[in-house]
């Protein structure tokens, strides 16, 4: 009975939101940009500007960048031609210079992080024929990023130079520990930037070359048997593969 009643009684109109009485829509606020952080500009150019001149490049090179190590950065060599058939110059940049270009195959465990951000610091050399010296300009001394806080273990200016990987590839065939071999790469040269980890990584580059398409256990049998050892060893088959379950050697 109350619900044929409920049924005939008149409906209150439902008024929603802005719609209701006595609401008044208040005006959208234009919306703010965010505030951005002015860019970083370091003006590196005065430290670079010098009458010196040199008769060998590379001590050019060396010079420019042992004075960007002490600002705590890094410079490459960016364009060098010899002369034979253009001018000869010399430009270096930043490290952080250029864009970033991902290689064609990667790795899943390979990182997409880059230091690459578009540094405009920049040095030109050029050879003068007359003299038979190298120069050295400052084409834009401006960087445009925070400076690192220090280079040790630097991608670039903790890589291992030619005679300190064939010092490093020595050590690795004698069996030296990778800490005896970073401190003696330190006590040769006291502006060594290499860490720990660039040791190791060396020489683990160093052991995949030797071994080529070896893998580690066919490596261990073959220096094994080079060297004259007793070895045996015991495999088994599972899932249809024949695995190494243990190996015995002993020194003649």
């Amino acid at each position: 009975m109350d619900d044929e009643i409920d049924e005939f009684k008149p409906k209150r109109p439902v008024v929603l939101g802005l719609f209701a009485k006595g609401i008044v829509p208040a005006e959208a606020q234009p919306s703010n940009p965010p505030i951005m952080p002015p860019p970083i500009e370091i003006d590196m150019a005065s430290h670079f500007e010098t009458d010196r001149q040199e008769s060998d490049r590379d001590e050019l090179i060396k010079w420019a960048r042992s004075v960007a190590e002490k600002l705590s950065f890094a410079i490459i060599v960016r364009r060098s031609d010899s002369g034979e058939k253009r001018k000869t110059k010399l430009v270096l940049e930043c490290e952080r210079g250029g864009k970033y270009v991902p290689a064609k195959k990667k790795l899943k465990s390979d990182s997409s992080e880059t230091r690459k951000c578009e540094c405009s610091f920049r040095l030109r050399g050029y050879y003068n024929k007359e003299t038979k010296l190298w120069c050295l300009t400052v084409v834009n001394g401006m960087h445009n990023h925070e400076l690192d806080k220090g280079l040790e273990g630097h991608l670039v200016a903790g890589r291992l130079k030619p005679h300190e990987k064939e010092f490093l590839d020595e050590m690795t065939r004698n069996a030296v520990a990778p800490k005896n071999i970073l401190s003696t790469l330190k006590e040769r040269d006291l502006d060594n930037k290499t860490s720990a980890n660039q040791v190791y990584n060396a020489r683990h580059r160093y052991k995949a070359k030797l071994r080529a398409s070896m893998t580690e256990i066919q490596h261990l049998c073959k220096k094994l048997d080079d060297n004259k050892y007793f070895f045996k060893y015991r495999t088994v088959v599972e899932d249809g593969a024949e695995h190494l379950q243990d190996i015995f050697f002993a020194h003649p």
